[in-house]
């Protein structure tokens, strides 16, 4: 080999071995992760919910770093990150609804947003009630004839209900079977209502009731459609056995009376707690097993006082007061009683037992009690002048 060329290879491997060497030396730069969405950016479902799942890639991760994922709706649940993002959507009983899932590493992220219809109602019904709890209430009450059935249906917890008065033949007094409909008469809809809460409540005047009648006293079915002036319609079905429908008036004669006059109230009425009952008061004004008693908060005029201490109830008529206006000529609601006592002296007490349609009628030689407990009429009498303790200065 010529030494012109010997100096070449040498320059040449010198040249190689530089740019390695350079190679060698560069810092190795790190790049910033990347999260990109793979699927949707809106997801929707339908108001019955469902499951979601959100798709990603993740590029440059960082060693002990996890993909976050957050949402700060309720109704959007188990929200969970792995190679895919899940979650579940809760039903919706109410309108469309919206909301955002964050997903983020780092300083990367990206959202999705969940959107959920409104609730459909599909059934030709506004409301569909079942109902479990059935109670007759005395036409009385309303001052309707006899043949007049007037029915409370309502569910386990009282809170939603109705109240149809049906028109049974002259003379019959208890529900049968048949079709009852306003068309014909045999409903009274002025006097139906359906109730959802207490705040929302449907009449039917001017509208249409239809109600199937099955079965007898021992058990009913009873499918009932209403329809109001506004065209909406409502259903309920009952099933089950009616309190009291076969329940006639309860006559009772009382041959005891006590109680007190506490004089004058702080609305310038004078007040009486009056007991009517069939046995009396024991010691310490103590009820007596096997006794019945109707308590009387009556307000009115002031009372003439005798030599024993003794005041007489004014005579005139008392009639039911719901709100306690404590106003004269009236019987209050909270502090009235009805007490039944068995035979070891247990009582089982119906606190505010009365209802509107209540009236006594108290002359100078006796009294007269019409009242209305649990639906079934009272009906009270006691033969001498009312008269209870004075316990007042």
């Amino acid at each position: 080999m010529k030494l012109r060329n010997l100096f070449s290879l040498l320059l040449a491997l010198t040249l190689v071995s530089v740019s390695c060497s350079k190679n060698n030396d560069e810092p190795i730069v790190s790049q910033d992760p990347v999260l990109t969405l793979t699927s949707n950016s809106t997801m929707e479902f339908t108001a019955d919910g469902g499951d979601g799942v959100i798709t990603y890639t993740l590029e440059n991760a960082v060693e002990g770093v996890a993909v976050k994922a957050e949402c700060n709706a309720k109704w959007i649940k188990d929200l969970t990150v792995a190679e895919n993002i899940t979650f579940t959507v809760n039903p919706n009983a109410a309108g469309q609804r919206e909301a955002k899932i964050v997903v983020s590493y780092q300083t990367s992220s990206f959202e999705v947003t969940v959107k959920q219809a409104e609730e459909v109602n599909t059934s030709e019904y506004l409301y569909d009630l079942t109902l479990a709890v059935g109670t007759r209430v005395s036409s009385q009450m309303f001052n309707f004839p006899e043949n007049y059935v007037v029915v409370v249906l309502a569910n386990e917890v009282q809170t939603m209900g109705v109240s149809l008065v049906f028109v049974c033949d002259e003379g019959e007094t208890v529900l049968s079977a048949g079709t009852y409909t306003t068309d014909n008469g045999t409903i009274i809809g002025e006097e139906c209502e359906f109730m959802v809460s207490a705040a929302e409540k449907y009449a039917f005047g001017g509208g249409n009731v239809t109600a199937v009648v099955e079965g007898d006293v021992n058990n009913y079915h009873i499918d009932v459609v209403f329809e109001d002036v506004k065209g909406n319609r409502f259903h309920a079905a009952f099933n089950g056995k009616i309190n009291n429908m076969l329940a006639e008036s309860v006559n009772f004669e009382a041959k005891e009376c006590g109680g007190y006059c506490l004089g004058a109230c702080s609305k310038g009425s004078w007040e009486y707690g009056v007991y009517l009952s069939d046995l009396g008061l024991g010691a310490n004004d103590t009820p007596k097993a096997n006794a019945t008693y109707y308590k009387l908060d009556l307000f009115s005029v002031e009372g003439i006082v005798d030599a024993d201490g003794m005041v007489t109830v004014p005579a005139g008529t008392y009639t039911f007061d719901a709100e306690d206006t404590l106003a004269e000529w009236t019987i209050g609601n909270e502090d009235s009683q009805y007490l039944v006592m068995n035979s070891s002296g247990v009582g089982a007490t119906i606190q505010s037992p009365f209802a509107t349609g209540t009236t006594l009628v108290v002359t100078e030689d006796n009294a007269t009690l019409t009242t209305y407990i649990q639906g079934v009429q009272h009906v009270v009498t006691y033969n001498g002048a009312l008269k209870v303790e004075a316990d007042f200065d």
